[in-house]
């Protein structure tokens, strides 16, 4: 999926088409701002302040904001089959997904 705008009723795009697709979309003006203007982390909890800046009238579509966490540089076992042996005990594992608000129940604003 490049972005959520349907092209001949469809959102996703096969691979073969990033090429094309890619360049038509990322010089196109942001319609809002997001910006993470605190973010503390304490007792297992993470509590983020988001701060949006809506560039231009958004009309009456429902948006919903989704946090993704990531983890990076995780020291554990991978298997890579073009090595020999094919076994890598110590890969450092980085942008590791582990979750989103979303699965708390994010809001519609």
């Amino acid at each position: 999926m490049i972005d959520r705008v349907r092209v001949n009723s469809s959102y996703t795009f096969s691979r073969n088409a990033w090429d094309e697709r890619v360049p038509e979309v990322i010089n196109l003006p942001a319609r809002m701002e997001v910006e993470l203007s605190s973010l503390e982390l304490s007792g297992g909890q993470i509590n983020a302040q988001v701060r949006i800046i809506v560039a231009e009238e958004l009309g009456t579509d429902a948006y919903k904001l989704t946090l993704a966490l990531t983890e990076s540089h995780i020291i554990a076992y991978q298997l890579n089959g073009d090595a020999n042996p094919p076994d890598v005990p110590d890969y450092q594992h980085d942008h590791v997904f582990r979750g989103t608000s979303m699965a708390l129940g994010a809001k519609t604003w």
